[in-house]
């Protein structure tokens, strides 16, 4: 599904990402952990295209590595670290998700009984009471339900790989926890990739079919098997 070949990184002549290699398979959710500066976020941006990078990348079987981030927006969806980034927090979330609609369907932004009926039903059953406020300016929610928002936005893309950048570091525990079940239950009903950039241990451990682990650039730890393994074990990975 995803095949990384030889993958790295410079910024100003500095080597930030050692070249590297992966192959993802349809399904699979990766979390990528390591400490600050280890590389994580870089590896995300040049799988989308917005870091300059060598090596080759295949998604599906397309060579990607010459497309430019916007092409590979159209293919890749990503979540970032940042709410207003994912989301207008002029309009309302109903506004918001039509407009996800929007781009995935082509259809008029006007309110038609079955573009507004298409929203109510993808937030019915999400969590943080998204759908008590279809009406309320994005601007005016809390940080998890607009990262909640940004993530049902984003999955209505027809991706067969989504990236993550820490989506819940901002967020209380509860929150994160709330956040972080609804992306599982999402992927869990497609067979969709992921691979998700995080500071959780405990959500790696919860919600990932494998971890990798990074450090200085290079893949230190490439665990498909973690039956066992503690956030103390994988701290001492680092």
């Amino acid at each position: 599904m995803l095949k990384i070949i030889n993958l790295s990184v410079k910024i100003n002549k500095k080597t930030i990402l050692h070249p590297l290699s992966l192959d993802i398979k349809a399904g699979e959710q990766v979390s990528i952990l390591g400490q600050n500066g280890s590389g994580k976020t870089t590896l995300l941006k040049a799988i989308t295209g917005s870091l300059k990078h060598t090596g080759t990348i295949t998604l599906n079987g397309k060579n990607i590595a010459q497309s430019s981030a916007y092409q590979r927006a159209h293919l890749i969806g990503y979540i970032q670290q940042h709410v207003d980034q994912g989301t207008i927090g002029h309009m309302t979330v109903e506004q918001n998700m039509l407009f996800a609609l929007k781009k995935k369907h082509n259809l008029c932004l006007a309110y038609t009984k079955k573009s507004i009926n298409c929203v109510h039903d993808i937030i019915k059953t999400a969590p943080l009471t998204l759908n008590k406020r279809l009406k309320q300016r994005v601007d005016s929610l809390s940080g998890g339900q607009r990262q909640l928002l940004a993530l049902l936005m984003v999955m209505q893309k027809d991706s067969s790989l989504f990236l993550m950048d820490e989506i819940t570091a901002a967020l209380d525990p509860n929150t994160a926890q709330s956040v972080a079940k609804e992306v599982n239950q999402i992927l869990g009903k497609r067979n969709s990739a992921s691979i998700a950039v995080t500071h959780d241990l405990a959500h790696a451990l919860q919600y990932s079919t494998r971890i990798i682990i990074l450090h200085s650039g290079y893949i230190a730890h490439d665990i498909t098997d973690f039956g066992g393994i503690t956030k103390a074990d994988l701290i001492n990975m680092f």
